[in-house]
């Protein structure tokens, strides 16, 4: 019944959303800019996010290899796409238990150890989004009332963020923090204990281990071409809509489309991203019918690489024989 609601309040969000996106847009106007878009520019968006992804895949591969130092890139890379597949066609982040539940197997890692890794990926994201959205508020100086103040925020943001994430990876933070969580399970009695205990002491040693020297710079290091790649794919179906006075606006609209997906909405989130991205767009003075037609097929974009390449992958996954990999 929960579940329910929530899947309703999604529903509600997504519709609500949209409405305000495309409320006000000329759509014989909009068909006429679907027309003009350069699709050889933008066939670069989806050979960008590719590259993205497989930053991605390799920044979880390291950290994943604390535990499996055999990992291969391709196990890894099936498992995070097959995820991120899941996410965009079912509710409630369903891929992300997927990656840390079933994937543990073929991953050859403790589900316990998967989930601190995607903890520590999630935060930092998290931060990065934060830190884009400032320095792209800060350089593109939108005109707008309001702007300055979510810089301000955004930086603030990215500031605590790097402060949980020091606690995350702290390994005496985190080691308290297992104990207390496991002696409240120890007063449901020793099977409660023991499941807790199945689950968390593989979660601290992960999340300590990622704060080791060796760790944490190859980690911080891989984000960055994460999220300039990402940036790239944005850039790229700017520069493909004809019309757009200031392309530079996806750098804008990269962190705030992106981290209005974290609202409880439908799958693939159709309309947070989209209205949030189109206020940034046209924020820099990009009319709104070139700035709808770049934040709908930058989605499109987004949604259909990942889906289609993550089907694929959770095909090689099903087909195959679940067991820790060593290629």
């Amino acid at each position: 019944m929960r579940q329910a609601a929530h899947l309703l309040a999604g529903l509600f969000l997504s519709a609500l959303f949209l409405w305000l996106t495309l409320r006000v847009v000329d759509f014989a106007a909009l068909r006429d800019a679907f027309t003009q878009v350069d699709l050889a520019m933008l066939a670069l968006a989806p050979v960008a996010l590719a590259l993205g992804y497989g930053a991605r895949v390799q920044r979880w591969r390291i950290m994943l290899r604390l535990h499996n130092p055999g990992l291969g890139f391709g196990r890894a890379g099936v498992a995070f796409v097959a995820a991120t597949a899941v996410n965009n066609l079912v509710p409630f982040r369903a891929g992300d238990a997927l990656r840390c539940f079933a994937f543990g197997r073929w991953l050859g890692v403790t589900p316990g150890a998967v989930l601190g890794t995607v903890i520590v990926e999630r935060v930092l994201d998290l931060v990065a989004l934060m830190s884009i959205a400032a320095i792209a508020i800060w350089l593109l100086a939108p005109q707008q009332p309001g702007w300055p103040a979510i810089g301000v925020a955004a930086a603030a943001g990215a500031a605590i963020g790097l402060l949980v994430l020091w606690a995350l990876i702290h390994p005496n933070l985190a080691g308290r923090f297992v104990r207390g969580l496991s002696r409240i399970a120890a007063r449901l009695g020793p099977k409660a204990q023991s499941r807790v205990d199945a689950l968390l002491l593989p979660l601290s040693a992960a999340l300590s281990g990622l704060g080791a020297r060796g760790q944490r710079r190859p980690i911080l290091a891989w984000t960055v071409p994460v999220w300039v790649l990402e940036g790239a794919c944005f850039a790229a179906v700017a520069h493909a809509v004809s019309g757009l006075i200031a392309p530079a606006a996806a750098w804008l609209a990269l962190p705030m489309g992106t981290l209005a997906t974290l609202l409880p909405t439908t799958p693939g989130h159709i309309g947070p991203f989209d209205y949030a991205a189109q206020l940034a767009t046209t924020a820099l003075g990009n009319p709104l019918v070139e700035a709808t037609v770049f934040v709908l097929v930058v989605h499109a974009v987004l949604w259909a690489t990942t889906t289609a390449t993550g089907l694929v992958c959770l095909l090689v996954w099903t087909m195959q024989t679940p067991g820790k990999a060593t290629s």
